[in-house]
Parts: structure tokens; C-alpha cells; sequence
């Protein structure tokens, strides 16, 4: 049957031109098959644009679980022709948005599409996912927190890159792609700039520090002193 050969990771708005003006809807990301990434992404496409051309308006948060609920359908059906035709090819897609209400919504569809915007709060694709889940664990990071997103992705993304050959470091805020409400209206687009170069300098200090820590408890000093020189630099 035939194999994959390598794996493609994407990312893409989704946006529609309405009279002259952007109107935001969707991101979505992909993982494996190169073109299965693709196709994903033109269902996920499709599925949103529909919607807005006949709604005229951004999805309430039931109707981002309907429309979730028909890319899911479509995925599944696209999954299960290939196997009956014995092709090995595999993708994954992350679908993130925010309803008309103002919630976001994130999605990780393997086939189904499972919600994660509640629990665990984040998604990873591809084959740096355990990595990424462990660092998470190490750190401590629950849904909810109040942790900089830019700073924990950052942080994240450039020491999985440091271990994982085929995962490449952030390099540009052009690499980045933030879907929010603001001021009433879904927007979506890279970080700023100084804002990109901000998150990569302190997650760099931040790996520095996480370094210089574990040197510092290897040279005898104890756990539990410096867990008390931590307290008392607690705010």
C-alpha cells in the first residue's frame, strides 16, 4: 500500500472578503500527509465560509460545535474511502475559532474532532506532542491560568526544537497566528512584532534559568533552601 513519506505541518487563516473588509472566521493547522493536510483545510474552509455566506454573522458557540460537527462527518468519510481503497496516509488538524458570544473554541480532529478549548485548554500536532505534553506537566501549566500564551508557546516550541530534529525553532512573528475578540469583532492575525521578540528573549532567559537551577542544586546546594529563597521572592 502506499506509504507516507513525510509529514507537513501548516497553518492557515481562514477570512472572507466582504465588501472590502477582512472578515475573520477560523485557523486551522495541520499535520502528516501533505495532501491530506490539504484537503482537511478546504473542508474546514468550506464548512466555515458556508456558513457565514448564508448566516451573514460569526457562529454562535452551538452553531461552532454544529459546523465542528459537519468538518467531522466529512473527515471521517474521507478517512474510511482511503482505508477502502488500501491507501496508508494519515492527517491531523487543529480548527480554532471564536463564537459570535465571544468564546473561543479549539478542536483537535484526528477523524473526530475532539474539543479541548475547556479541558486541557491547549492542543499539539505532530510528532513533538509528548514532548510538548511533558514540559506542560513540568511546568505546571492548568487551563486558566493567567501565563502569557505567547511566552508559554515560545518557551515551548524552542526547547522541543532543541531535541526534535524535524520540529523547527519560531523564527519569525510571521510564524505565529493569534484569533481573538477585540473590541466586538473576531479578528486573527501574527503577533506584533515586539511583542514575538519580547516572548523569544524572556523564554530564553526563562530555559537559562531552568538550567541555572538544576547546576546550582548539583553543586550541593539543597532543594529545600532554595525552595525557601523561592517563597520569599514571591510577590
Amino acid at each position: 500500500s502506499p506509504e507516507v513519506a513525510y509529514e507537513e505541518r501548516k497553518i492557515m487563516p481562514i477570512y472572507l472578503d466582504v465588501g472590502g473588509e477582512e472578515v475573520d472566521l477560523a485557523a486551522v493547522a495541520g499535520a502528516g500527509d501533505a495532501a491530506l493536510v490539504k484537503k482537511g483545510f478546504a473542508v474546514v474552509k468550506r464548512a466555515f465560509v458556508q456558513f457565514y455566506r448564508e448566516k451573514g454573522r460569526h457562529p454562535s458557540s452551538e452553531e461552532v460545535e454544529e459546523i465542528v460537527g459537519r468538518i467531522e462527518r466529512r473527515l471521517v468519510n474521507l478517512y474510511s474511502f482511503l482505508k477502502w481503497r488500501g491507501v496508508d496516509a494519515f492527517a491531523e488538524h487543529i480548527v480554532a475559532t471564536v463564537s459570535r458570544e465571544g468564546e473561543p473554541h479549539l478542536y483537535l480532529c484526528r477523524g473526530m474532532c475532539q474539543p479541548m478549548h475547556h479541558s486541557p485548554g491547549f492542543a499539539v500536532l505532530g510528532i513533538a506532542e509528548q514532548s510538548a505534553l511533558v514540559l506542560l506537566r513540568l511546568l505546571g501549566w492548568e487551563p486558566g491560568a493567567s501565563w502569557s500564551p505567547e511566552l508559554l508557546a515560545a518557551f515551548i516550541i524552542d526547547t522541543v526544537a532543541e531535541v526534535v530534529p524535524t520540529v523547527s525553532p519560531l523564527m519569525s512573528f510571521r510564524d505565529t497566528l493569534y484569533i481573538r475578540m477585540q473590541e466586538g469583532r473576531v479578528v486573527m492575525g501574527p503577533l506584533r512584532e515586539e511583542a514575538f521578540e519580547e516572548a523569544k528573549r524572556r523564554a530564553l532567559a526563562r530555559r537559562r534559568l531552568f538550567k541555572e537551577l538544576w547546576a546550582l542544586l548539583e553543586s550541593g546546594v539543597g532543594e529545600e533552601e532554595v525552595l525557601k529563597a523561592l517563597e520569599r521572592l514571591r510577590p
